[in-house]
């Protein structure tokens, strides 16, 4: 329920969540983030198909850890964080989507559609609002990537990067 994280020493919320999964990576990502920022966690307690005993643990645990929300956030917590992960949403893809229009990409895109392939750019994870995001391209079943950037949601700033952060 309560806990410190070990990055993170201050108190970190935990709500249990089970259902089906959300497959929009950067609705994931940025709703991690901004909740992170909150010290909340999300933990995936299940699946689709779970137990009533499992969904009524699910239940009991998070209604001890909305109590404490409430306390420490006020009762209208949830919209305002919805409001800001909305907002870092909105910011990560109007940046991604102003990738399209650097010239060198358009150059690369071009050429792929060209020779009948495609261009498209994906977040591959995030460090608090530092978002990576490769710019791909795809053509006669060949996955290639072409480009890299660190998107920083908050500052509203793009940086290319010679490879993957990550790796």
């Amino acid at each position: 329920m309560l806990g410190a994280d070990a990055q993170n020493p201050r108190i970190v919320y935990s709500i249990w969540k089970a259902g089906a999964p959300n497959f929009d990576a950067d609705d994931i990502f940025t709703r991690n983030a901004v909740s992170a920022r909150w010290g909340i966690k999300y933990k995936n307690a299940g699946g689709c198909i779970i137990s009533r005993f499992r969904a009524f643990n699910i239940d009991i645990h998070n209604a001890w850890v909305y109590m404490w929300i409430r306390a420490r956030y006020g009762k209208d917590w949830q919209e305002r964080l919805d409001k800001e992960g909305d907002a870092e949403y909105k910011t990560l893809n109007m940046l991604k989507d102003s990738l399209e229009k650097l010239d060198y990409i358009q150059l690369v895109k071009d050429d792929l559609i060209k020779n009948g392939g495609i261009l498209y750019s994906y977040t591959r994870s995030h460090q608090g609002s530092i978002y990576y995001v490769t710019v791909s391209g795809k053509q006669h079943d060949k996955f290639t990537d072409f480009f890299y950037f660190l998107i920083d949601a908050q500052k509203k700033t793009i940086t290319r990067t010679i490879k993957s952060e990550e790796d």
